[in-house]
């Protein structure tokens, strides 16, 4: 199912050590583009 794909993409984001804007845009995309399905 799709529980869960978030807090895994989250989890990959704070793995992150150098985070940018395109980091940080794409985890907002992201974040967005998963809500609207759910």
């Amino acid at each position: 199912g799709k529980c869960g794909s978030v807090e895994k993409a989250q989890i990959a984001f704070k793995s992150i050590d150098d985070r940018d804007t395109v980091t940080y845009n794409t985890m907002s995309e992201y974040i967005y583009f998963y809500s609207r399905f759910i």
